[in-house]
């Protein structure tokens, strides 16, 4: 049979030239360096007693490795609306999650409301992150710990990706398993690893009664996700309801005020909002204003 090998002589040309450009003209490339193409020029420096100042292509090893990974992320986020989406029951749990896979929450979430990630943390791994999502797909946060930056970044991608908060990196150990806490407060959400708070919150930009799945993305070289616990009727501890307290609080003041008829009912309402006016001694005060000009028939 005939055998054309002019593939051969110009693969081999090429080698040569490249070969050429790299050890001899020690210039910089064109295209992102790979790591087996340094150590074969610092063979070749070593071999021909050349000093070879490789510094700059550290530096763009890094970039480029930093780039494919951010570039790797985007385009897995991309992929949400085609995961695969898993039912589940709401006060549940599911073992083993898989990555790119939706599970649902099986509730609608409200401020008290928690969801606990249990994983094994590997200090190889890439990038991961657990996400949120609404039906439509959008991303109403993104908790992505991020290794190699020594930073958390949390973000939100409602029609596209929105401004980041960042902020420390949790303190985790290299094949130990860790639990990441989602804890829906009044106005954003608060996220703890192992116990210990983030510095920094991330706020509600969609409401989390819109919240339907929890997705997750990346974790590779021993990095294990093992287990989501969904939110049940229990409430977080982290969370003080101080927002719905005051509600209560302010409609039991508004109570007790519509039961003191008198002339001076400013004068009741205007000292129940000060800052000394307390519920333990509100009835009283109003009582004894007003004694001295009509009884009160009932305060409860």
């Amino acid at each position: 049979e005939d055998y054309d090998d002019a593939w051969e002589n110009e693969s081999m040309a090429e080698f040569n030239n490249q070969k050429h450009h790299f050890v001899h003209e020690n210039a910089p490339p064109t295209e992102p360096v790979k790591k087996d193409s340094q150590a074969l020029l610092r063979r070749a420096a070593d071999e021909s007693e050349e000093k070879y100042d490789d510094s700059w292509m550290n530096q763009i090893i890094e970039d480029s490795e930093d780039e494919s990974r951010t570039s790797e992320f985007q385009e897995e986020a991309n992929l949400v609306n085609l995961a695969e989406r898993q039912d589940t029951e709401a006060s549940g749990t599911v073992e083993n999650p898989a990555i790119n896979v939706k599970y649902s929450l099986g509730k609608e979430l409200e401020p008290g409301d928690f969801i606990e990630i249990h994983a094994t943390y590997s200090s190889e791994s890439g990038w991961f992150s657990a996400n949120l999502l609404d039906g439509s797909g959008n991303i109403l946060i993104h908790i992505n710990p991020r290794p190699n930056w020594r930073k958390t970044v949390m973000n939100s991608k409602i029609g596209g990706w929105q401004s980041e908060v960042r902020c420390e990196l949790p303190s985790l150990k290299s094949y130990e398993n860790f639990v990441m806490r989602i804890v829906m407060m009044d106005e954003f959400y608060k996220i703890y690893f192992d116990g210990k708070a983030l510095s920094k919150t991330f706020p509600y930009r969609k409401s989390i009664s819109t919240v339907n799945d929890i997705i997750f993305f990346g974790g590779n070289n021993g990095f294990k996700w093992n287990k989501i616990v969904l939110p049940g009727t229990e409430k977080a501890i982290e969370y003080t309801g101080l927002k719905a307290f005051q509600s209560k609080v302010n409609g039991l003041k508004q109570e007790i005020l519509t039961k003191v008829a008198g002339t001076n009912l400013q004068e009741v309402k205007s000292y129940a909002n000060s800052t000394e006016g307390s519920l333990t001694n509100l009835p009283m005060v109003a009582y004894e204003k007003n004694s001295r000009q009509r009884r009160v028939s009932s305060i409860r």
